[in-house]
């Protein structure tokens, strides 16, 4: 699969969203004391949304490679097949032009 320092990335982004998901559950959800006022809540909103874009961005700077790869992949196949049915479509295309003749009579 992977090598092992990127599936250790990969793990801890995955630890990083669910700690985000716990975080943005407890701000919305909120304590029924309601300890944090609204200055603090606003304040919290926009760390969370920092940390949370930046943890969206390490996710996609690691897949990227990989899609990348995959998109070469497919293009790598579809214009191998393109070639395949050139080249089928060429000798068609050859025998149409050689026709028989008739005999000279």
């Amino acid at each position: 699969m992977g090598e092992p320092e990127e599936m250790d990335e990969v793990e801890q982004v995955s630890s990083d969203l669910k700690s985000l998901k716990t975080l943005y559950g407890l701000l919305h959800r909120g304590p029924t004391d309601e300890t944090l006022d609204e200055t603090s809540r606003a304040f919290m909103t926009k760390m969370l949304d920092d940390i949370t874009r930046q943890t969206l961005l390490r996710q996609a700077k690691m897949l990227s490679p990989a899609l990348e790869r995959k998109l070469s992949i497919q293009s790598d196949h579809r214009r191998d097949a393109r070639r395949r049915r050139a080249g089928a479509g060429a000798g068609r295309e050859a025998d149409s032009l050689v026709q028989p003749q008739p005999p000279c009579l």
